[in-house]
Parts: structure tokens; sequence; C-alpha cells
């Protein structure tokens, strides 16, 4: 799945097209799936990924966007709740890009290296992760200052999270951006800031194409 600071870039480049939205409820909502919480042993995620990210329960690569969309987007003018699930839905919409775009051919590609999936996948990630503390070094990005100076964001939104399960993620991504010292100088193996950068700017391009079918832009 894409990376936090993949979903705040996408975000920032939809925002701005949609009618009366809430930017900051918006921007929270384009993480807020990622908030599940670890047991204490770090063995079990609460609620289930699948649950989190709307999968079907029988199986687990069927995404039920569509269920979501209709169950908080369908009806009604925006309003801040509404932007908060209109990010989810975007979050939702960028991992199934991401998995299709980056993630498969990358797999397809290089899988061959590994004697298993979960050695490949620690590459990626890695890669990844020092993509985004690239951009983040390199651009004054609004909507991460926005998103790390938020104080309090109690969960109303979704039954299956704890209240401070969103204020709680809030706090670890911040701190995760802010306090870095990799090596950016590395060899980028599997995943290259140039592919990163093609893959937000057609993320924004469909996923703008998506709402505007919906009626949302």
């Amino acid at each position: 799945m894409a990376s936090w600071m993949i979903h705040f870039r996408v975000a920032d480049g939809i925002k701005d097209s949609i009618r009366n939205v809430d930017i900051e409820k918006f921007i929270v909502g384009n993480i807020a799936p990622d908030c599940g919480e670890w047991s204490k042993d770090g063995k079990i995620l609460n609620p289930p990924k699948y649950i989190t990210h709307w999968k079907n329960v029988k199986n687990k690569k069927t995404s039920l966007k569509n269920e979501f969309f209709l169950k908080y987007l369908s009806c009604g003018e925006m309003n801040s709740y509404k932007s908060f699930y209109l990010g989810y839905y975007v979050h939702l919409l960028t991992d199934i890009l991401w998995k299709k775009i980056i993630y498969t051919p990358t797999k397809e590609k290089y899988l061959y290296k590994f004697d298993n999936i979960n050695k490949l996948n620690r590459n990626i990630k890695a890669d990844l992760a020092c993509i985004d503390h690239m951009f983040f070094r390199d651009n004054a990005f609004e909507t991460f200052k926005m998103f790390s100076h938020i104080k309090s964001f109690p969960n109303v939104y979704l039954d299956y999270y704890s209240e401070k399960a969103i204020e709680n993620k809030i706090i670890e991504i911040s701190n995760y951006y802010t306090n870095f010292n990799g090596n950016l100088n590395r060899e980028y193996q599997f995943l290259n800031k140039e592919q990163a950068d093609k893959f937000v700017a057609q993320a924004i391009s469909e996923i703008k194409e998506d709402l505007i079918v919906k009626g949302i832009i």
C-alpha cells in the first residue's frame, strides 16, 4: 500500500478541487484507514486491516470502496464529516492504484531475487521511506504542516476505532516525518523518486475523474 507521504501528496493535489471541503478533516481522512491500533505485544491489529481498508471478508483482495462511498458520501452536502469520509475514500482509491501501478509490476520484476515476498516488501518499503523523506526535506509542504499542527482529533466518525485512535496516529506520523537520520544518498534499487512522482500525478488525475463522475467535484 502507498505510504503516508504519498497519501498526503495525493490529498494535496485534490483538495482545492473539492467544493466546500473542510481541508483539515479531508487531510486526516486520507490517513484514517491506517489508524488501527496494535496490541501490546505487537501481534494483533485492532481492527484488522480488512475492516479499516474495506475489503470483502471472504475475499480480502476485493475492495468494498463503492460500499463505503454509498454509506458515507452518496447524499447530502459537503460538511466536516463528509470531508473526513471523502479523505478516507481517496485513501482507498490511492491504495488500489498503488497496487496496480507500482506494487504489482515491481513484484513481478524483482521477486525472483528473493526467497520470500516479505523480503522484497521490506526493500520496496525502505526505498519508499527515503523517497518520502527526500520529498519532505526538499518541499515546504503546507498540507503536512497543517496535519502536524493538529492537537485534538477525537474519533466521532467510525465505530471500529477507539476515541483516541486518530489522534494517536497523527502524533505517530508527525514524529515519523520530523525525526529522520537515514541516508538519502543511497542506491534506490526497487523504487525511485521519478516513479513516485509519476504515480502521484497519475493518481491525482484518475481520482479526480472518479470524483467528477460521482458529482463530488
